[in-house]
């Protein structure tokens, strides 16, 4: 598993989470990446599911890959699509 760093909000973090949930990101398909003009939206299954780490239950999970492809963000948000937590995937 690859280690997650959880990192704090901010204005472009919003603004993925506003542009993913305008892509209807929970009713793609897993790993099927959704275009954006700054990289791609990949929804991610249940199994990323990280509750126990930062004490809320999941109920969408995606990533965002920056065009750089240089680093991977996981979004974690709840059933009213607020968020749980963010990750930098490393």
């Amino acid at each position: 598993m690859a280690g997650h760093l959880p990192i704090k909000t901010n204005r472009v973090h919003n603004s993925r989470i506003k542009r993913a949930l305008e892509k209807n990101i929970a009713n793609q398909k897993p790993f099927e990446r959704v275009p954006d003009d700054k990289g791609y939206f990949q929804l991610l299954p249940k199994e990323y599911e990280m509750s126990d780490e930062h004490g809320f239950i999941d109920d969408l999970i995606f990533c965002f890959v920056p065009k750089t492809m240089d680093k991977t963000f996981e979004y974690h948000l709840d059933k009213n699509k607020k968020i749980n937590c963010i990750y930098l995937v490393m």
